[in-house]
């Protein structure tokens, strides 16, 4: 802003009434987002992957569901549920 003086940022912590934050606090900081930001994404690649892996197993011909089976035996009606696949 002026002449032979570096232009500084607003500091919010002076203005609060909070003491300024060290360099090494600083970069720390900085640190846990990268690290925060790279398992976010991690994350995210491995949500986007996942349904791909089901879909690929379901190809592979089977097709599988619960039906319900029903047989009679002394007059009463008996259903079973069982996983068919074909």
């Amino acid at each position: 802003m002026f002449a032979g003086r570096p232009a500084q940022s607003f500091n919010r912590c002076p203005a609060l009434g909070l003491p300024l934050m060290p360099e090494k606090e600083k970069k720390e900081r900085t640190m846990r987002k990268c690290c925060l930001v790279l398992a976010i994404g991690l994350v995210a690649l491995i949500a986007i992957s996942s349904p791909r892996v089901a879909a690929a197993q379901g190809t592979s011909g089977k097709d599988c569901r619960m039906e319900q089976q029903c047989h009679w035996k002394d007059f009463k009606k008996i259903c079973v549920w069982v996983k068919v696949c074909r």
